[in-house]
């Protein structure tokens, strides 16, 4: 009868195990080849992925502005991915520009100002303005009650206070005669009771981030966050899934 030793037991196991440690190995780079997505020069995908002073906007590194006046023509300030923030946006080019669903290629609509295949859910619109969503196959702005969209484009829309706005006074393109203000959507001669005249536009300074404590006194603009004024002073709220961890804005 054949004896078989203690090391004869153990030859099937340990030639299993370098067959084992090439299969972990192999799962190893497949799981790092679907996680580890290399973003191109100056892409993004969160504004951390960003240098200091600009904001990922359509996957694209860009500046961070508060106004049109802040960015270098032609482009605008626009919202970014993170609705929070606002960043210089170029024009789209001319070869894909568009005004209206019509412009486009049957199967496309113009969003953003660009021919793109038509929406199929809310994310399809949001990624170009956080307060849009898709409807009937068109993304549509839902703008909150004295707001509105006042120049038609969508990457910026919902960007006039109409209750505030000389040149856009109780609705778009009702402009308020020289010399009178705009307050509470209505032109007048004076401003209302605890407003005060910045440029035209009755603001309340208390609470105006574009004019806190303040004419022209805008609030900082904070990554993942909403820049606030109360009592006249800045501050902000994270937006969700983002905390303030460190106490330092």
């Amino acid at each position: 009868m054949l004896l078989r030793g203690p090391q004869d037991r153990d030859a099937p196991t340990m030639t299993r195990r370098p067959i084992l440690f090439a299969m972990l190995a192999l799962l190893a780079l497949l799981v790092a080849a679907c996680t580890s997505e290399r973003l191109g020069a100056n892409q993004c995908e969160f504004d951390a992925d960003c240098a200091s002073g600009f904001v990922c906007a359509s996957h694209v590194c860009r500046a961070q502005c508060r106004a049109d006046s802040d960015c270098t023509a032609p482009a605008r300030c626009m919202l970014a991915d993170n609705p929070a923030s606002r960043a210089c946006v170029p024009p789209p080019a001319a070869s894909t520009g568009c005004v209206r669903d019509s412009d486009c290629r049957a199967g496309e609509a113009c969003l953003g100002n660009v021919c793109r295949p038509a929406c199929q859910a809310d994310y399809d619109c949001q990624v170009i303005n956080p307060l849009s969503h898709c409807e009937s196959g068109a993304c549509v702005l839902v703008c909150s009650v004295g707001i509105a969209n006042c120049d038609g484009l969508m990457p910026n829309g919902c960007e006039v206070n109409v209750r505030t706005s000389p040149a856009h006074c109780g609705g778009c393109g009702r402009a308020c005669p020289a010399g009178e203000v705009c307050s509470n959507g209505a032109c007048a001669s004076t401003c209302g009771a605890g407003l005060t005249n910045c440029a035209g536009a009755c603001v309340d300074v208390t609470a105006d981030v574009q004019h806190c404590g303040r004419c022209g006194a805008a609030c900082p603009m904070v990554p993942n966050a909403v820049a606030t004024c109360a009592t006249g002073r800045c501050g902000f709220t994270c937006a969700p899934g983002f905390g303030d961890c460190d106490g330092d804005p």
